[in-house]
């Protein structure tokens, strides 16, 4: 019957049904479509939190897309720094990297974006970041996501004779999760029981072939007091019975860590035969790492070059350390 032959009634009808049939497809087109995008959401946030999409680094590239390039040729002959895709907050790591045979900058940002090489030779520049409980909790998802400029980290594990430092069993937990190289130091009290000391940082970080070797921390016991507590004779004895204990029982010899200033008053004389991390903020690399940009060095070294640092994956500031691709190698547990 044709459509105007029908009465009027189910001409209405039929007008009202293909107007329900076209919401009813409309409408499973809107739930097809929200369905896809609650799917994909779900698969971009557990692709981020397993670290197969890496969101973040998206984000960072969308809002730092500057790329900053610089070849340095200096007195150590062969310095080529190819900085990425990144501006930094404080200061570009290129002019960073040229303050490593000047001065340095105080606040410094590193990320998987700053460097491509940087090459002494065939002698590889790394940085590292040393952290404890003042750095709180780190995310240790994205600091991994940037082992490409962050190669090491060491955490702070114990000091004295009976404090664990309180972040420690965390951080050494994501650390050996993490694709960094690692290790743990031990601050030292210079008046309490060296072997007690000892025997508290073995017992607590339980140190493996691969991991960096046992690391002392030998300074002030207070950041703004210049007296030691204990004569210098004292201090030496005492040291020397920490490092005879973790030697004898590891089998490998400990790195000291201590300022530059420091290490020249108070240990240089009975302790240069050891591999030595050294702080110093104001200058060049310090005198006393002769071997940093060796090739094949006898000691491996650290230089921390900065308290003021600034990594992905921590919110507060953090001390910055720089060595070698070979020096690391010496200093790892073989």
């Amino acid at each position: 019957m044709d459509q105007e032959n029908k009465p009027l009634e189910v001409r209405f009808e039929s007008a009202i049904r293909r107007d329900l049939r076209r919401q009813i497809r409309g409408n499973k087109r809107v739930v097809l479509v929200a369905i896809l995008f609650q799917v994909s959401l779900v698969v971009i946030v557990l692709g981020w939190h397993v670290g197969l999409i890496p969101i973040d680094r998206w984000i960072s590239n969308e809002f730092h897309n500057k790329v900053v390039e610089t070849e340095i040729l200096s007195d150590l002959d062969s310095i080529q720094l190819y900085a990425g895709h990144s501006l930094f907050s404080k200061d570009s790591l290129g002019t960073t990297i040229h303050k490593l045979k000047s001065k340095y900058h105080s606040n410094v940002t590193l990320n998987s974006d700053s460097v491509d090489s940087i090459t002494t030779v065939n002698n590889q520049l790394v940085f590292g970041i040393d952290v404890s409980n003042w750095q709180g909790e780190i995310n240790w998802r994205i600091l991994s996501n940037h082992a490409d400029s962050i190669r090491f980290v060491i955490v702070k594990a114990t000091q004295g004779v009976d404090v664990v430092d309180p972040m420690f069993y965390r951080n050494w937990a994501n650390a050996k999760q993490s694709s960094l190289i690692f290790g743990a130091y031990h601050y030292f009290d210079l008046k309490a029981d060296p072997l007690a000391q000892a025997k508290l940082y073995l017992r607590t970080t339980h140190l493996k072939k691969g991991d960096l070797l046992p690391i002392v921390d030998v300074e002030f016991p207070c950041g703004n007091c210049h007296s030691l507590g204990v004569s210098n004779e004292q201090l030496a004895q005492n040291l020397k019975i920490f490092l005879s204990e973790v030697e004898n029982t590891l089998n490998v010899r400990p790195v000291i860590y201590a300022s530059e200033s420091f290490y020249n008053t108070y240990l240089k004389n009975d302790f240069s035969g050891y591999s030595l991390w050294i702080a110093a903020y104001e200058g060049e690399v310090p005198s006393e790492l002769k071997e940093f940009f060796h090739d094949d060095p006898i000691h491996g070294s650290i230089w921390q070059f900065t308290d003021k640092g600034s990594v992905p994956g921590i919110t507060c500031n953090v001390d910055l350390d720089a060595s070698t691709s070979n020096s690391i190698e010496k200093l790892r547990i073989q």
